[in-house]
């Protein structure tokens, strides 16, 4: 059965094309298009329903030893206030899921994880529960947006005192009242541009929604959220990462902590030689390569496209992928096969749009 948001009516108001994606129909976009979606929020703001993504709290006096030991980054010196990215692996190092803990006060967590992999995740969480934790799923009971983009903060002074939103990346402020909305504000997104995420009931997340955009920001789909995390090197779930992937493959080898006592998956990735490594791959030929198409050099196959598309700010096709880890160097020139024609590609570094800081 396909589940949906509490904003899918809104989405229907606003005329966007639906589609199913992680178990939930989501707007793939509006009527303004996929390029223009994703202009606006590299040039001003635009806005996401995340609320398909799972939302479990994790809380008793052992939530910290039990999430240092399921997750691969180390939350020793989390505090209040603090979020971190991190993954879940099983026993062979392969990644069950990549997730954000919040450390919202001590005891007490938020782990949001991928919509896709909610009731695997929920699954393996209560299959390693220890003493004195308690998991509660709270995604049916909440709503998730992301405002993203760099007016993204002028959008959200207009609904709250400034000085109460997170002022770090990677940071957050729980009970920050927007109307008479209570939200958790996080400072975080999955487009490479500054901006926020928040989270409120699911009974408040539709009129949240409304005064965002009557702030004057606008609605965004799955189309631009993709193109925008390509762009930004940013990995997805199903693609850049599975359980036949572990984090030093995906170059995500700066979330997980060998150093720590103990996580699981961390043996097997001590013990790992790394044969393939995800890289970004710039096409110097017209085409577009897309999943599955295959990397050669000199006529060997030497790895395969997870995800590609043209990249709207930067102006070229751009792709990542795995490469055989020997070939794996940036600026190694390679082709890939799109439609019985081999493309000359060269691998670049990661990633390929990196937004401007604001000083």
């Amino acid at each position: 059965m396909t589940l949906q948001t509490p904003l899918y009516p809104l989405h229907l108001e606003n005329n966007a094309k639906m589609v199913e994606f992680g178990g939930y129909l989501l707007p793939l976009s509006y009527p303004m298009g996929i390029i223009k979606e994703h202009q606006v929020v590299r040039e001003k703001s635009g806005l996401f329903d995340v609320s398909h993504m799972a939302r479990f709290m994790v809380d008793g006096h052992n939530a910290l030893h039990y999430l240092n030991k399921l997750l691969t980054n180390d939350f020793s010196q989390m505090k209040t206030g603090d979020i971190k990215y991190t993954l879940m692996c099983n026993e062979q190092g392969g990644i069950i899921d990549d997730l954000i803990v919040y450390k919202l006060e001590d005891e007490h967590y938020l782990l949001v994880c991928n919509a896709s992999n909610h009731d695997k995740d929920l699954e393996w969480l209560n299959s390693h529960i220890i003493d004195d934790v308690a998991i509660n799923d709270i995604t049916e009971q909440t709503g998730h947006v992301a405002l993203q983009g760099p007016d993204s903060t002028h959008i959200l002074s207009q609904c709250v005192d400034p000085s109460l939103l997170p002022q770090k990346y990677y940071s957050q402020k729980n009970h920050v009242t927007i109307g008479d909305i209570h939200c958790l504000i996080s400072r975080n997104g999955y487009t490479g541009e500054d901006g926020y995420e928040l989270i409120c009931a699911k009974c408040d997340v539709p009129k949240l929604y409304q005064l965002l955009l009557d702030k004057g920001t606008t609605p965004c789909g799955l189309g631009a959220r993709d193109t925008l995390r390509l762009e930004a090197g940013m990995p997805l779930y199903g693609h850049e990462m599975s359980e036949d992937i572990n984090p030093l493959e995906a170059r995500l080898g700066a979330f997980v902590k060998m150093n720590k006592e103990y996580f699981i998956g961390q043996e097997a990735l001590r013990e790992h030689s790394l044969t393939k490594r995800r890289v970004g791959l710039k096409l110097l030929e017209r085409g577009i390569a897309r999943e599955g198409s295959l990397i050669y050099l000199n006529d060997e196959l030497v790895g395969h496209i997870t995800s590609g598309t043209q990249l709207i700010s930067v102006g070229y096709a751009g792709a990542m992928g795995f490469i055989q880890n020997e070939h794996s160097s940036i600026d190694t020139k390679v082709e890939i096969e799109v439609r019985n024609k081999r493309l000359a590609a060269v691998i670049i570094q990661l990633p390929f749009y990196q937004r401007k800081v604001q000083k």
